[in-house]
């Protein structure tokens, strides 16, 4: 745990994860998606995705920011595999040029004001980067504070302070395991499956740049998602076996799938 964070701070987190299990039993529902950012910036209340990654592990899956549509998704990757899984957000930035940045760290709270250094000639380096490298940058909360065992190395989560973004606020902490995976994503209007197939190659972590403290680099056809990626959330999770995907989506749910 970290020491930043009070005890009536922790406190809060176990209360929020019993009320949110409690409304996922009256409710009868199987996943929750919150718009948890907001109304719980800059106070002291827990925010909601902090309990993400230990709801997933009982079976409760989870989506960031009110996402219904990755939920959606991710629950059609849960009947595939029968594991829970996560989402994150999909970057072609964010790479060795916003890292070497001076983060000009200030106190305790080490604020870093990305939107005025990380300069639009420098993310059009890292997007170029990461189309001649063949990798997109996975960040975000959901990166490392919605993994259920399955997806993350070992078992044991961390609960740390939001810095340097939101001093005061927490997030479950944990590292994304390496290997094949798809992401994946419903349109808008149900109709059909997007998955991209993928590698999880390396995993960055650094306390100084603001929420994107990890980044998850995936290994996949750039090129494709450049030119037809639906949505900037995506739907995470280990391959499905064999035709599953297919069974399910043409013979079962009346899906196009498109594969990437």
């Amino acid at each position: 745990m970290d020491p930043n964070l009070s005890e009536a701070h922790l406190v809060g987190v176990a209360r929020l994860y019993v009320a949110e299990k409690a409304l996922a039993a009256a409710a009868g529902a199987t996943a929750l998606t919150v718009e948890e950012f907001g109304p719980f910036l800059f106070r002291d209340e827990p925010m909601p995705n902090v309990t993400y990654a230990l709801l997933k592990n009982e079976g409760i899956l989870t989506a960031e920011e009110a996402d219904a549509t990755a939920l959606a998704t991710q629950m059609v990757l849960r009947a595939l595999t029968g594991e829970p899984n996560t989402m994150g957000n999909v970057y072609l930035a964010w790479r060795d040029a916003y890292e070497s940045l001076d983060a000009g760290l200030i106190g305790k709270h080490r604020r870093l004001d990305s939107a005025a250094v990380y300069t639009p000639e420098l993310e059009r380096r890292d997007w170029e980067q990461c189309l001649a490298e063949g990798t997109t940058v996975v960040s975000h909360f959901g990166t490392a504070g919605a993994l259920p065992h399955a997806m993350m190395e070992g078992t044991r989560y961390d609960v740390v302070e939001t810095l340097p973004p939101w001093p005061g606020q927490s997030m479950t902490w944990s590292v994304p395991r390496m290997g094949p995976l798809v992401l994946a994503r419903l349109h808008g209007d149900g109709g059909a499956l997007d998955v991209y197939a993928g590698e999880g190659v390396e995993v960055r972590q650094a306390d100084r740049v603001d929420w994107h403290r990890l980044k998850w680099l995936v290994r996949m056809d750039v090129g494709a998602f450049v030119a037809e990626a639906i949505h900037h959330h995506w739907a995470i999770a280990r391959p499905p076996r064999g035709r599953s995907l297919e069974l399910l989506c043409e013979e079962l749910l009346g899906l196009a799938l498109r594969r990437f």
